[in-house]
């Protein structure tokens, strides 16, 4: 009963662990999870955090008719406005059809006030007449006369930014192309709020597109998330499946023990299920980069089972009564040091500063733990019940003895020696691996919403490259927007800038609104309502017809509601949060100029941050900097701490010290040579290479203890240290199959490592073992 007490409670615990990854653990789509959470690179993750998740839904409608497609555009907007998920949807942005025109000057910039105010000289007013007149004689023209008695001078044209009319629907020049702007309730980094937004926006256009020759296309924040979360979804389920599927194949070719894996792979899985249900722990979700703990841990454990089923197999040769016990003490102590070393590895990862490698290090270090006490639990008596009976004796494979043949020679040891210090020499020398070029690498690529949004501003035109953003922060909400309206218009006036994008372009705030009001006024339009009505005789009007534009001429208005422009595009420029209002300020320096811009932003407004996806590559770079040496170095030290705790004579932790590092370095060597590519997830996957490599070092010292020699010694630890290691390898490398790039660069790095750890465990540790000998 107590030998059947630990299996019980590993069947309970992992029932109870299925449950829980079932229902509670959720992928997370919140893209500031990939960013670091300190310094300046932390601005960057609240923009990410409070502006990434309430941008519009953006809905392309393409056709070869012109006005079906806005019909089509119109009847989206109709439908997904009766989404409970959906906040508002137009089809054009525009200003009130009623708007006086005075408040125009309280919307305009300083190049349209002067177009204005030019269309308000006698000369000016005359030629804008003109115009009008002959748009009224045109055919249809009578639609536009209610209007135009508002606005006779048509200032409403003059008052829109050039590059952003307020007016013109969302299209195309030859209308083919369209836009639907769908403002969502939820947020994009919540998974269930964004596939609650994608289903209803694109049942809508799937509607309202039916029956006709339109297509549309939904793209944005949200529809990024969800097929962001869809392709990893797929990502982890073909990794983890390939994974099993390639230790168990490998375990089959060189352990040639088929039925083992009734012993090792449901632990195995046991293991993985109870440390995917701490994902439950994480408030914000799992990560992208975090899943792939799943891959690691089902190669790594693989080590453990491996080693605890060959103890119970040789204690059954031996005749032992009690197989599983006598297992069971043979290879707690390795399995033990080896889960703890690997432990050590993976958690120094705590110390990154990118929440989704910490996530990876804290999973992965628990998963090491908990699935080698699964398999300590579990494997023996699986594993003495199989092998109940078996008398076989054992039979070393003929590849053991010519390795050993080959690590017994002087020239092997030299050789292998020389080589492990020029590839640390060449990463001194800066040899390593290429660093990758920017966001590409951690950007998930190939998804049909990215292409639309690619689509859009092919079509549509605009900038394609992704502005600079200067966030604002301030307790008072109309305060974030005035300073971000100063910030705006100062940066508009700077040679250092091309563009910028602001919500003062569209609806300038209080402040601004009240410095526009008092240069309107020092205009004196009153002055200029005798000379509009003289103006309309002249060229064949009736000035009554037009009373109401001349007395708002008399009685300019004192401000503007926005409200409607707020709605449309107030929320991509200002948000809360919390208790503070965010505003941000997008900007497109000149070539060369982004110190220059920092600092502008710096003498305008010193609490503003300048940020945006554009310096992230800088920042990782700058966190890599830090990340790496200090994970390195807490790695080193508690892999030298387990070692010595486990092998227990400086001889030996120096001699396995200097294979993992040196594995660690021929890695960075083979990267450059493989053209795999240096970024912030697959660096600093390398301090875990030390304790996978640490594993086959291990067990290899340990065993030198209690054989006759190197030939004994890799006749009983070959196979098993080369099916473990390459079922490491076939862990990491199933994430080569995944189509985010961040995974199969770090699948790559793993894979690489895994091979270089065992050739130095089976080559490296038996040469020096012999020279100390």
């Amino acid at each position: 009963m107590r030998a059947r007490a630990p299996v019980a409670a590993a069947v309970i615990a992992t029932a109870i662990a299925a449950y829980v990854v079932a229902t509670r653990v959720r992928l997370s789509p919140d893209v500031s999870a990939l960013l670091p959470d300190e310094g300046e690179a932390a601005a960057l993750s609240v923009y990410a955090r409070v502006f990434g998740g309430g941008d519009p839904g953006l809905v392309l409608l393409t056709g070869d008719d012109a006005a079906e497609v806005a019909r089509a555009a119109q009847a989206v907007a109709d439908a997904a406005r009766a989404s409970p998920v959906v906040r508002g949807a137009r089809a054009e942005l525009a200003l009130p059809g009623d708007t006086p025109q005075s408040a125009l000057f309280l919307l305009a910039d300083d190049e349209a006030r002067v177009r204005m105010e030019a269309a308000l000289t006698p000369d000016g007013m005359r030629r804008r007449l003109a115009d009008t007149r002959a748009l009224l004689l045109a055919p249809g023209g009578g639609a536009l006369a209610p209007a135009l008695a508002r606005d006779p001078l048509r200032l409403a044209e003059l008052a829109a930014p050039k590059d952003a009319s307020r007016t013109s629907p969302l299209a195309s020049d030859d209308g083919r192309a369209r836009l639907v702007v769908v403002e969502p309730r939820g947020s994009a980094l919540s998974s269930a709020e964004a596939r609650a937004f994608v289903d209803d926006v694109e049942g809508a256009v799937a509607r309202a597109t039916s029956g006709t020759g339109v297509r549309g296309r939904l793209t944005g924040g949200h529809a990024i998330a969800v097929a962001t979360e869809s392709m990893i979804r797929t990502d982890v389920t073909r990794s983890s499946t390939l994974s099993l599927a390639l230790g168990a194949a490998l375990f089959l070719l060189l352990y040639r023990r088929p039925r083992a894996l009734l012993a090792i792979l449901p632990p195995l899985a046991a293991g993985t299920l109870i440390t995917g249900a701490f994902a439950a722990l994480f408030p914000g979700g799992l990560s992208a980069i975090a899943v792939a703990f799943a891959s690691v841990v089902l190669g790594v454990g693989m080590d453990t089972g491996v080693h605890l089923y060959a103890s119970v197999r040789d204690a059954a040769r031996a005749g032992d009564p009690d197989p599983a016990r006598a297992g069971l003490r043979a290879s707690a102590r390795a399995v033990l040091g080896a889960a703890t070393v690997a432990a050590s590895a993976f958690g120094s990862l705590a110390l990154s500063r990118v929440p989704a490698l910490r996530q990876l290090g804290v999973l992965s270090a628990v998963g090491e733990v908990v699935t080698a006490l699964v398999l300590l639990a579990v494997t023996p008596p699986l594993a003495a019940a199989l092998e109940r009976g078996d008398r076989t004796p054992a039979r070393s494979p003929a590849w053991t003895r010519a390795l050993a043949r080959l690590a017994g020679r002087p020239a092997t040891r030299i050789v292998a020696t020389a080589g492990c210090a020029l590839a640390l020499v060449a990463v001194a020398a800066g040899l390593g691996p290429r660093a990758s070029a920017g966001l590409v690498s951690v950007r998930p690529t190939g998804l049909a919403p990215a292409a639309v949004y690619d689509e859009i501003a092919a079509r549509l035109g605009g900038p394609n490259e992704t502005p600079h953003v200067v966030l604002v922060t301030d307790e008072d909400r109309t305060r974030a927007r005035d300073r971000a309206d100063a910030l705006a218009l100062a940066l508009a006036r700077s040679p250092d800038v091309t563009s910028v994008g602001a919500l003062v372009r569209f609806a300038p705030g209080p402040r601004e609104q009240a410095a526009r009001r008092a240069r309107r006024d020092q205009r004196e339009l009153p002055l200029r309502a005798d000379e509009l009505a003289r103006a309309l005789r002249e060229t064949g009007f009736d000035p009554a017809r037009f009373d109401a534009a001349i007395a708002d001429l008399r009685a300019p208005v004192p401000s503007i509601d926005t409200t409607s422009i707020d709605d449309a595009v107030g929320g991509h420029f200002l948000r809360a949060d919390g208790a503070v209002t965010r505003a941000v300020v997008e900007v497109r320096p000149a070539p060369g100029r982004e110190a220059e811009l920092a600092r502008l932003v710096a003498s305008l407004d010193p609490r503003a941050i300048v940020t945006g996806y554009p310096t992230l590559e800088t920042q990782l770079a700058a966190a890599l900097a830090t990340d790496l040496p200090r994970a390195g170095a807490l790695c080193l030290v508690l892999v030298a701490l387990a070692l010595a705790a486990s092998l227990r004579t400086s001889r030996d932790t120096v001699v396995a010290l200097f294979a993992v590092v040196s594995a660690v370095a021929l890695v960075l060597v083979g990267m450059r040579a493989l053209g795999v590519p240096l970024h912030v997830y697959d660096a600093l996957v390398l301090p875990v290479l030390l304790g996978i490599t640490v594993d086959e070092v291990l067990f290899v010292l340990l065993a030198e203890r209690h054989e006759p020699g190197i030939e004994a010694t890799l006749a009983r630890e070959g196979p098993l240290v080369a099916t473990t290691a390459l079922a490491t390898a076939a862990g990491f490398g199933a994430l080569l199959v995944c189509r985010f790039d961040a995974l199969r660069h770090l699948g790559a790095t793993g894979a690489l490592g895994s091979v270089v750890g065992l050739l130095l465990a089976l080559v490296l540790v038996p040469a020096w073992s012999r020279a100390r000998a």
